[in-house]
């Protein structure tokens, strides 16, 4: 009886179903396979849940706002404040002039502010409950496409922020003035633009100190 081959026309006397046990010899396993260590992985856990508490801090700041339980003027006030900070820490990083940088931050508030009546009336004809589930999708967009540091082709930091910003802004139409919209979008771009931005430079540093 002639040896089994891996050919079908050669294998005269085995059943049709017959396997060798040489059969998987040359099957190769986890080729590209990278060992992880304990602290890349704890650093990768923790980049993703911090993206799920800026999601929930933001949600609690809605629900705050949207239940008159802080006022939208010290909320104002706080989210002036962080917004510049972060404005400072990133036009320091990356070397910008500071008067381009106050030029900036005028513009943009300005800008947002004189928007902010379109943005209380943008979804108003479409129900709470819809408004309430197109936002939970949104989220679940910008947390799947986030940028946690992983080089895969999924990743998208333009369609994770703008699926959050889409989501803060359907939340934005549901509060009582225009202000109040205005408000929780300076926040918006606190929580999914600066925040992330700076605590991955936190994260960095973190890194080059563990190593």
């Amino acid at each position: 009886k002639k040896p089994w081959k891996k050919n079908l026309y050669e294998n005269v006397g085995y059943p049709d179903n017959y396997t060798d046990i040489s059969f998987l010899e040359e099957l190769k396993k986890n080729i590209n396979i990278r060992e992880v260590t304990f602290n890349e992985a704890f650093l990768g856990a923790s980049l993703v849940t911090q993206q799920l508490c800026i999601v929930v801090f933001f949600s609690l700041t809605f629900f705050h706002m949207y239940n008159e339980w802080i006022s939208s003027e010290i909320a104002f006030m706080c989210i002036c404040t962080a917004l510049t900070l972060s404005y400072l820490g990133y036009n320091a990083v990356e070397g910008n002039s500071k008067v381009r940088m106050i030029k900036g931050l005028i513009s943009f508030l300005l800008f947002g502010y004189l928007i902010s009546p379109i943005l209380k009336t943008l979804t108003e004809s479409i129900s709470t409950d819809t408004i309430y589930a197109m936002t939970v999708f949104m989220m679940a967009v910008h947390l799947v496409f986030f940028d946690y540091g992983i080089k895969v082709t999924i990743v998208s930091s333009s369609l994770s922020f703008n699926a959050a910003v889409f989501g803060s802004l359907c939340l934005a139409s549901r509060l009582a003035s225009p202000f109040d919209a205005f408000v929780l979008s300076l926040s918006a771009v606190i929580y999914f633009l600066m925040f992330p931005w700076i605590l991955t430079k936190i994260g960095d540093s973190i890194i080059i100190v563990i190593i």
